[in-house]
């Protein structure tokens, strides 16, 4: 990515600087503040710790992602019965493993799986949690995959087919697998930390305490293939981006993962868009695994997300698969497309 320092490169800084001065690893910060943050209790910190086990064993099982995608092009059955595939549900296993191990985790709401997830009994303790998570975003032919989570507290009205708003989520993050991988995570949504994986010391170092987007955006990411079934707003406001009488051009990038893209709008600043369609009319974004926690860390860091209509946060799911349309990013360039819808419906 032009202009970013690349993964590698990140990942020897953070090395180095992890040996030349104390560093702040996640652990520090999890830890930190707990005899002011009421939040951070030591069973949320034992939840936490397991949410770290768990993507610290994603992290190797990625590494071995590739001999994996061979094995499966020699003819092996790459899809199991219950839905996904190998690499999904084996990452859901190692999910849901880590979290069942905490015994803090009463219910789990997986991508992977048609039904919530019950992990424990619901009065095994006086602290719970709901953890929702997609356990392998992304396009794993080619390799460019994610792992996204967020955390609710479970109150005694809390059962297996009542769903929280976004708006209750108390953490969420999301991580970036690759050369090096990188984990965005937000405690509070008062702020977002932005950590790279030092595999030497089997770390996260932090790279940004306070990870902000930009607010205006360089570029726009939407699937273009898909152009003749957008609605009208989203058509106008993609045109008006590529239309060098109304200003610079917009770069255009869609990698097919909303995790590395959502990655690049943290550094460079953008707009992600993924509009309701003749045949999505609902959207193709998932509200509990995708739009609610990333929306969550948008507003952390200063940028914004929306349906075209609310905010994804503020909605109460009605099932555990629900999709919604999706826009999310830098600030100014999504105030910019709900004013186009707020004109179309203005003048409809």
């Amino acid at each position: 990515m032009e202009g970013t320092p690349s993964f590698k490169a990140k990942l020897l800084d953070a090395h180095q600087m992890t040996h030349s001065r104390g560093s702040v690893t996640l652990r520090k910060c999890i830890n930190a503040d707990r005899d002011t943050n009421p939040l951070k209790t030591p069973k949320f910190i034992m939840m936490m710790e397991s949410i770290e086990m768990a993507i610290r064993a994603l992290i190797q099982y990625n590494e071995r992602f590739s001999l994996i995608q061979i094995y499966l092009t020699q003819g092996a059955h790459n899809k199991l019965n219950a839905g996904g595939s190998i690499e999904e549900r084996t990452s859901e296993d190692i999910v849901l493993h880590c979290l069942k191990a905490s015994g803090l985790v009463c219910y789990a709401y997986s991508s992977a799986s048609k039904k919530v997830l019950q992990l424990c009994d619901d009065h095994a303790s006086d602290e719970r949690y709901l953890v929702a998570f997609n356990p392998m975003e992304g396009n794993r032919h080619t390799l460019v995959t994610g792992f996204i989570f967020s955390v609710y507290r479970q109150s005694e009205i809390t059962q297996r087919s009542h769903f929280k708003p976004g708006n209750e989520i108390i953490i969420a993050g999301f991580v970036v697998f690759g050369a090096a991988c990188e984990l965005f995570i937000s405690t509070g949504g008062n702020s977002l930390q932005e950590f790279i994986y030092d595999e030497v010391i089997g770390e996260f170092i932090a790279q940004n305490l306070d990870a902000k987007i930009p607010v205006k955006g360089k570029f726009y990411c939407i699937d273009e293939a898909q152009s003749e079934m957008w609605d009208q707003p989203t058509f106008e406001f993609v045109t008006s981006k590529k239309n060098p009488k109304i200003g610079p051009p917009k770069q255009y990038r869609c990698t097919g993962s909303l995790c590395t893209d959502m990655y690049a709008c943290l550094k460079e600043g953008g707009i992600l868009m993924y509009p309701k369609t003749l045949h999505n009319p609902t959207g193709t974004v998932k509200l509990l695994f995708e739009a609610n926690p990333l929306a969550y860390i948008a507003r952390a860091a200063g940028g914004l997300a929306t349906t075209g209509y609310a905010s994804p946060l503020d909605i109460v799911p009605e099932s555990l698969h629900q999709t919604v349309p999706l826009y999310m990013g830098a600030r100014e360039e999504v105030v910019d497309l709900l004013e186009n819808v707020t004109i179309r419906i203005a003048t409809n």
